[in-house]
């Protein structure tokens, strides 16, 4: 897609200041690396962009791209979902609103950096996904669109949290934790709303939150009892156990009643409350009585996350779409999250450069 030589005189109205600068970012992207129309529209989707504002970088990256099919694509027909959203498209009328027009406020650096241009255009192995999963839209479910995202380990075929070589990306969207680290270092609720240490800091009592599991069954003091009791026993394949551990000896732990646990440890350890944050909750109600490593919830999880597990296709992909009944203030910012696995470095820098992935990270071998 060619750059406009003319400018253009009428400026125009951006939400604020932040989507314009992505849209600036946009246009920049698009030109260096001859954006057709579709990648345009896709990634303007991705970014949250008003209909104005896509428009305008439409208009400065140049109307005519003979990569284009005669047929008019929404801006997401190449994310993967195949899904009919009220997305743009390249119409692009005020009579037709796009789901992301009022997501100017949000924070859009998981999104940003999606394009493969910027200063930092991947995220590092340190960032953590669960700031693109679980983008808070205010309450309401006004942004919308698909994530893609690559998986640099390849299919395990995996996606129980608490086994080695589960799928990590599923750890943060399809399942949630008793306590969480938000982008700025500090101590979240998540399964647990609240908790407090006894005097001489050898006992932790945390008092559990009111939250379903997306088959709609109650999460209780059974499911964080049940899910340490897993971790702990010698024959699942897990990494965990260290987590529940002091100075090489388990933790103690028991249910109060269905809304409060107890935790005991022999001598005060500061980063007991950090493990804690470490470890995905897994329901009894499914899996108790059965062998966790080889369950068939193993490729079908049920979690009490911001998405629900929609669909594995081996070696391809897999997918969430969001829980529109998820039990936090505030729904997921994206309507899904499509994981596929890309191994090696110079193809998912292929993939970013296209468009097919939104996100990737780089290894040290990259």
């Amino acid at each position: 897609m060619r750059m406009k030589e003319e400018t253009v005189d009428e400026r125009p109205e951006f939400q604020d200041e932040q989507e314009e600068q992505r849209a600036s970012k946009l246009v920049a992207l698009a030109t260096s690396l001859n954006y057709n129309r579709r990648q345009v529209l896709k990634r303007a989707a991705v970014l949250g962009l008003s209909a104005p504002a896509i428009a305008a970088v439409l208009a400065a990256c140049g109307d005519d791209d003979d990569d284009d099919d005669d047929e008019e694509p929404t801006a997401t027909e190449e994310t993967g979902g195949g899904e009919d959203e009220a997305t743009p498209t390249e119409e692009m009328t005020d009579e037709d609103p796009t789901a992301t027009e009022e997501s100017g406020d949000a924070d859009p650096t998981a999104t940003e950096e999606s394009g493969g241009g910027g200063d930092d255009a991947t995220p590092t192995e340190e960032d953590e996904p669960e700031a693109t999963a679980t983008e808070d839209s205010g309450g309401s479910a006004s942004g919308g669109g698909i994530i893609n995202v690559s998986s640099t380990a390849g299919d395990s075929g995996i996606l129980n949290p608490i086994l080695v070589g589960s799928e990590t990306w599923t750890d943060y969207t399809i399942f949630s934790r008793l306590v969480y680290f938000d982008d700025s270092g500090s101590l979240q609720p998540d399964l647990a709303e609240s908790w407090t240490f006894s005097d001489d800091d050898l006992e932790l009592t945390m008092n559990l939150a009111t939250a379903n599991w997306h088959d709609g069954t109650p999460f209780t003091a059974d499911d964080v009892i049940f899910t340490f009791d897993t971790i702990a026993a010698d024959d699942t394949d897990t990494s965990l156990r260290g987590r529940l551990q002091v100075a090489g000896e388990f933790i103690g732990w028991e249910k109060v009643d269905d809304a409060t646990i107890l935790l005991t440890v022999s001598e005060p350890f500061a980063p007991l409350v950090f493990s804690l944050s470490l470890i995905p909750i897994i329901p009894m109600h499914i899996l108790d009585g059965q062998d966790v490593n080889t369950s068939d919830f193993n490729l079908n999880p049920v979690g009490t996350g911001p998405f629900v597990f929609d669909e594995w296709v081996p070696d391809s992909n897999f997918t969430a779409s969001r829980f529109d009944s998820y039990w936090r203030d505030g729904l997921p910012y994206l309507d899904s999250v499509e994981f596929r696995p890309i191994t090696e470095a110079p193809q998912r820098l292929a993939a970013l450069t296209t468009g097919d992935i939104d996100i990737t990270h780089t290894t040290d071998t990259d």
